[in-house]
């Protein structure tokens, strides 16, 4: 049976409602917009905060799976063809989905895809990670 664990960050919600808040305030300010425009900047929003709400990161035996939101932007990692996998300083994009976290796990593999991982400990998926390498 596989063993799998999974970790979700959705702090940037605040931060989208606030978005959200300025882009309508802009619109209902501005009197030359036709309803139409409105309607589709509200839709783009709308759209938006569905792809991108939270951050989920499945880890099975053999692959990570880091996805956005309801899952259609996402990305796999074959575990066994890592080649890089450390913990680094958080950046800009580690700051949207955990600002509190001081630093954020980076990894790649060998068909050179990379990706940060914004979690609130990532040294445990790091050690999580490292063992199962070495199974």
């Amino acid at each position: 049976m596989a063993s799998q664990s999974r970790s979700a960050v959705s702090s940037p919600i605040a931060i989208l409602f606030v978005v959200m808040s300025v882009v309508l305030g802009v619109a209902v300010l501005i009197e030359a917009l036709e309803a139409s425009t409105v309607s589709v900047v509200g839709g783009g929003f709308a759209l938006l905060v569905l792809l991108f709400f939270k951050l989920s990161v499945l880890v099975s035996e053999d692959q990570i799976v880091v996805s956005f939101g309801v899952g259609i932007v996402r990305r796999e990692f074959d575990i066994h063809a890592l080649t890089a996998l450390e913990v680094v300083p958080n950046s800009s994009i580690g700051s949207l989905y955990n600002p509190k976290a001081e630093s954020v796990l980076y990894i790649a593999d060998r068909t050179g895809r990379s990706g940060i991982i914004p979690l609130f400990e990532p040294r445990a998926l790091l050690g999580s990670l490292r063992s199962r390498i070495r199974d």
